[in-house]
């Protein structure tokens, strides 16, 4: 019996959960930890089920309009079912708090990756891409959240925001950090294939970006240090994976990439699989993660845990993730990012130093642990429940 199931037996009893906004479909951080932790739980033997939000019915006058309802309510939904009986409801994002805005749930658990969205004021500087409806259900998420019976912060950073921001109960959240795949981010030997399914040479240095164009994710610096990279490293390429969720940002970059002339060195690749992009970190040379804000940084865990070298910025929750397995740089500093990047380049040893302390940083966050943690707050959620209850009742004389 290993300390894990010990620690399970003791602590951990039976109880129903249901996981709310598990998406078997969609590739994104966020669906990668609900199936995760949906998986690792039942493991667990904990008893877990899914719901689905019901969705609104939308005249079809509206999508002629170029609003894509079924995206928006995927990620903001208005209706959650009932729970049955002393079920747990976990919602495993901030925002589809907006569901609980005007419904009153019970022994509530809500996972927050991140408060910026939700409170746009405080972050204007990346947030001008949302609309006015985004901000109206940003603010019905955020009121939801403050009606859970506790939440979990996927890092010390995302608490702190938390309370600073939001007001919440201090002991009322719990600091759950998330998992990694580690059967499929390691180290693997890399098909012949899949160079040839991307257009890609064996014999050339790649850096790798993975994620989105949203404006903190400060692809735009990283281009500009680039550049610099490529005065010097004439061979090596840069490759930006992730789905171009903001076409403006994105054809700004493909203008500014061509401005800088390195447009023939950037290339952009849209969703991958999770194999494929396993792949991705494996032939990459340095992994380089500039983010002006990230709740959690997974991108950068899945690399290491891949043995790739990580650049990342020291912003955010990104120190306390990769702790001192990466080299750390001041995201508004180019001339930084770029003389960092020429190191690794230019030195195997320091290559082979940083996966070594990639390996054993990636070890330290992996499922099972998220998943008992993510247990044990079930059960408080339970016996805090109870103990209302108690004090609800009147008392008999």
């Amino acid at each position: 019996m290993t300390s894990h199931n010990i620690v399970k037996e003791e602590e951990i009893r039976q109880f129903a959960v249901r996981l709310v906004g598990l998406s078997e479909g969609s590739s994104t951080g966020l669906s990668r930890y609900a199936r995760s932790l949906y998986q690792e739980l039942t493991l667990q033997e904990v008893t877990v089920g899914v719901t689905d939000f019901k969705t609104p019915s939308i005249p079809p006058f509206v999508g002629k309009l170029g609003f894509d309802s079924a995206k928006f309510f995927s990620t903001f939904p208005v209706a959650l079912p009932d729970a049955v009986g002393n079920t747990v409801t976990h919602l495993t994002t901030q925002n589809h708090a907006s569901a609980v805005a005007f419904k009153k749930v019970k022994r509530l658990v809500v996972t927050v990756h991140d408060l910026i969205t939700l409170c746009y004021n405080h972050y204007p500087e990346f947030t001008t891409h949302l609309k006015y409806y985004d901000k109206f259900f940003n603010r019905l998420a955020a009121y939801g959240l403050k009606k859970a019976r506790m939440l979990i912060a996927v890092s010390e950073y995302t608490r702190q925001d938390i309370i600073r921001l939001l007001s919440y109960p201090s002991d009322r959240i719990k600091v759950v950090y998330e998992g990694v795949d580690r059967q499929n981010f390691r180290v693997k030997e890399v098909p012949t294939n899949f160079y040839q399914r991307y257009n890609l040479r064996e014999d050339i240095p790649y850096l790798l970006n993975v994620g989105s164009e949203d404006p903190r994710k400060n692809i735009r610096r990283l281009l500009a240090a680039f550049a610099k990279v490529s005065a010097e490293f004439p061979t090596v390429r840069l490759l930006k994976v992730g789905a171009a969720e903001f076409r403006h940002e994105r054809q700004y970059l493909l203008d500014e990439a061509k401005l800088l002339g390195i447009s023939d060195k950037v290339v952009f690749f849209d969703r991958v699989s999770d194999t494929d992009l396993a792949y991705f970190y494996n032939i990459a040379t340095a992994f380089i993660f500039p983010s002006l804000y990230e709740g959690f940084g997974l991108p950068a865990l899945e690399a290491m845990s891949c043995g790739t070298p990580v650049i990342c910025s020291n912003a955010a929750s990104l120190p306390e993730v990769v702790g001192d397995a990466a080299l750390l740089f001041s995201p508004t500093d180019t001339l930084e990012m770029a003389t960092l990047i020429k190191r690794v380049l230019s030195e195997p040893d320091l290559q082979k130093h940083l996966r070594r302390l990639s390996i054993e940083q990636a070890a330290l966050f992996n499922w099972e642990k998220t998943a008992i943690e993510t247990a044990k707050i079930y059960r408080q959620v339970v016996e805090l429940e109870k103990e209302a209850s108690m004090k609800r009742k009147p008392s008999v004389c």
